[in-house]
C-alpha cells in the first residue's frame, strides 16, 4: 500500500485564483507567553485543494455540508492527458476508449502539474464544454484536476462547464498536485470542512494497493 498526498500545502504567498484572496496566518498566542500557541487562520473558500459544491453555479444547489461523501470517498481513476499542450482543452473525444462509468471518480493528470511558478498561469489545460457533456452524461460522482479551475480563464459570466457539472451535481476537485502519481485505480480520500458554503479546502490523499 502507498499512500500519496494530492493537496496543495496552504500558506501565505500561494498561488490563487485571480481575485480570490490570499491566505493570512497569525499568530493569536505563543507557549513562551501565554503557554500554548493558537492560531488564526483566514483564507478564501477556493483556496488550494478545493471542492465545489453545487451551489457554487447552481442557484439552490448544495453546499459543502450536504455532499454526500460517497461522491468524493471511494474507488477512483487517474487519467493521464499529459500529452495536450499547455492551454489546451481536454474534450469528449479525448475521454472516449478511457472506461469511465456511471458512478465514477475521475482525476485528469495534465501537464498543469510540470507548473513550476508560484503564480496563477493565463492558459492551462482545462475542460471543454463537450467533456463536461460527457461527464454529466455518464453521471459520474466527481471530476478532478491539477489546476485551481477546471475552466479555462474567461471573460465574467461564461461559465459553461462550471454550469454543467453544478447541474449534474458532479463535484470539482479543483487545486490537485498530480505530478508524482502515476495513472491508475486508486482509493480516493478527499474530506472538506463540515460548512455551509459553495466550496471548501480539502486533504486529499490516493491510496494504491486496496482491493477493492
Amino acid at each position: 500500500m502507498e499512500i500519496y498526498d494530492i493537496s496543495m500545502t496552504i500558506k501565505p504567498g500561494m498561488k490563487v485564483y485571480p481575485k480570490n484572496p490570499q491566505p493570512v496566518v497569525e499568530t493569536k498566542t505563543t507557549i513562551e507567553e501565554h503557554g500554548f500557541e493558537a492560531s488564526k487562520i483566514t483564507l478564501g473558500s477556493h483556496t488550494g485543494s478545493h471542492i465545489d459544491a453545487p451551489r457554487h453555479f447552481k442557484r439552490g444547489g448544495a453546499s459543502v455540508k450536504d455532499v454526500p461523501l460517497e461522491k468524493i470517498i471511494g474507488p477512483c481513476k487517474v487519467l493521464d492527458f499529459t500529452d495536450i499542450g499547455s492551454g489546451g482543452e481536454i474534450t469528449a473525444a479525448d475521454l472516449e476508449g478511457r472506461g469511465i462509468e456511471k458512478g465514477d471518480r475521475i482525476l485528469l493528470k495534465t501537464r498543469n502539474s510540470y507548473w513550476k511558478k508560484n503564480d496563477f498561469p493565463e492558459e492551462f489545460v482545462s475542460l471543454s464544454v463537450s467533456a463536461a457533456e460527457s461527464f454529466a452524461k455518464k453521471q459520474v460522482s466527481a471530476v478532478g484536476i491539477d489546476e485551481l479551475s477546471v475552466e479555462a480563464l474567461r471573460p465574467a459570466g461564461d461559465y459553461k462547464v462550471h454550469d454543467i457539472m453544478a447541474e449534474a451535481e458532479i463535484i470539482n476537485i479543483e487545486g490537485l498536485v498530480l505530478k508524482d502519481v502515476p495513472a491508475g485505480e486508486y482509493l480516493l480520500c478527499c474530506l472538506p470542512l463540515k460548512i455551509d458554503v459553495e466550496a471548501s479546502p480539502v486533504r486529499a490523499i490516493l491510496i494504491s494497493g486496496v482491493d477493492f
